[in-house]
């Protein structure tokens, strides 16, 4: 479709160019480069021996936006020690005792979580609400964002030069 004043484009070449040009300027709905507001989480009672799962992007619609976030804080007010595992698995979970708090950043994340399970290990009594509280967040712009955005603009000067 021509909008009013533009020019027809003359060969098919130009009409390839013209439709890429369109498609890149479709944003994806996960945006990796932009940094993301800090998400709060609470629990609910966890009873004793129980397990407690944040799914992030089903609690929280607009954490989708953001995709794996890459910086977690636990605080555990709580007089029981529980255990936090990182995503849906039980593998490696991390121990976090009484009236303490954790913070993992992106080299202890790797690619990032978008959900934990909180597991209270005392087996006699449960813990209040609000008593666990999570805090996620993810960085703007990293390393890996920055190579993947000059590779990105390396290939589109090499189409530009050879015309398509």
């Amino acid at each position: 479709m021509i909008k009013i004043g533009q020019d027809a484009p003359t060969t098919k070449k130009a009409s390839l160019v013209i439709g890429r040009n369109k498609a890149n300027r479709i944003k994806s709905y996960h945006r990796t480069g932009e940094p993301s507001p800090i998400y709060q989480f609470t629990n609910s009672e966890i009873v004793a021996g129980g397990i407690e799962l944040f799914d992030f992007h089903n609690d929280e619609p607009k954490t989708k936006k953001y995709g794996a976030f890459t910086n977690i804080r636990v605080s555990n007010t709580s007089t029981k020690n529980i255990l936090l595992y990182l995503g849906k698995s039980k593998n490696r979970p991390l121990f976090i005792a009484s009236s303490s708090s954790i913070v993992l950043d992106r080299s202890a994340l790797g690619g990032g979580v978008t959900s934990v399970s909180v597991e209270n290990l005392n087996t006699t009594s449960s813990i209040s609400e609000k008593e666990i509280r999570i805090e996620i967040w993810k960085e703007g712009v990293t390393p890996d964002s920055v190579i993947k955005t000059a590779s990105k603009m390396i290939h589109d000067a090499f189409t530009i030069s050879r015309g398509y």
